[in-house]
């Protein structure tokens, strides 16, 4: 959620939504929506479940 509010403070109008169904790092996808709706920040891409770019094995 912080991102969603930084990315506002800097000029962007919309967010990326990474694996937001990793419930176990606290991301709830109805949360992140709503969230940036009231930034008035729109979604430009929804990857629900993304590799692990920082692991060695996904080459």
């Amino acid at each position: 959620m912080k991102r969603i509010n930084a990315a506002k403070a800097l000029g962007y109008t919309g967010v990326e939504m990474w694996n937001p169904v990793q419930t176990k790092c606290g991301k709830k996808p109805e949360l992140i929506v709503q969230r940036a709706k009231e930034q008035g920040m729109g979604i430009t891409s929804y990857s629900p479940s993304a590799p692990n770019l920082a692991d060695s094995k996904n080459e």
